[in-house]
């Protein structure tokens, strides 16, 4: 009898045993064809508030001339009056639709800031439009890009070093004329809302690109002074303890 006993445990070991795999079996291929999780309906949380969100998938390209290109359309469509656009970047490069982390946004624009730099930003970082309250030639949208800082001298120092380069990082996404050799123009000491902020004029002496900290904590690059007023103005709401 006892033999009988244990024949029956093994027999019934070596079912539970098929079952679990044939259940993991299962499993897995639902898993590998699951359709890629959607954060495109999420309400994403960013550096300060914003009226509306598009999403512009990158996990395709692999140079700064295609990413140019594929994030343009989004940047020059207008949005409300006085508005703010985040345009969030996605990859499903991992297998999963995750956000573009700050790194990857710096290689696929092609950034040659200095590392110490890279290396003092939180990795919080926004890409978005401000679209003017004004209806004229300059009423299209105007890109920005906005980090969060961690060591506001250190990222105060490498900008300094970054001047040298950044209208060759930037003027393509920002959609700057370089027939006048604005390449070379040299950035200048200029005040926005009380707060330096260091500008590239034209040869028409005309706002070309900006930078400002808004706070210690907060960098903002766009070619715009009316962006940099609304940005810091969504900054302060943002900041502001309830009573």
């Amino acid at each position: 009898g006892f033999s009988k006993t244990l024949l029956v445990i093994g027999g019934i070991i070596l079912l539970v045993g098929a079952c679990a795999a044939v259940y993991f079996v299962i499993q897995k291929n639902k898993e590998a064809n699951a359709p890629i999780p959607n954060i495109t309906s999420a309400n994403i949380e960013t550096i300060i508030s914003y009226d509306t969100q598009s999403f512009v998938d990158v996990t395709q390209v692999t140079n700064s001339g295609d990413f140019v290109k594929l994030l343009k359309p989004e940047i020059e469509k207008a949005g409300k009056l006085d508005s703010i656009k985040s345009i969030f970047l996605t990859t499903s490069s991992s297998g999963k639709q995750e956000l573009l982390k700050l790194g990857d946004f710096n290689s696929l624009l092609g950034v040659t800031a200095p590392s110490s730099l890279v290396r003092s930003l939180s990795g919080q970082y926004m890409v978005g439009t401000y679209t003017p309250n004004t209806i004229d030639e300059n009423s299209r949208p105007h890109l920005f890009l906005l980090f969060q800082v961690t060591d506001y001298n250190l990222v105060y120092a490498g900008m300094l070093e970054w001047e040298k380069t950044i209208m060759n990082n930037m003027y393509d996404i920002f959609n700057i004329d370089i027939s006048n050799n604005i390449l070379e123009a040299p950035f200048k000491d200029t005040i926005v809302n009380n707060k330096d902020a260091r500008i590239v004029y034209n040869n028409v002496g005309s706002d070309v690109l900006y930078y400002i900290f808004i706070d210690k904590n907060n960098l903002l690059i766009t070619d715009d002074q009316n962006t940099i007023n609304k940005i810091t103005s969504r900054l302060l709401l943002k900041n502001a303890k309830p009573l």
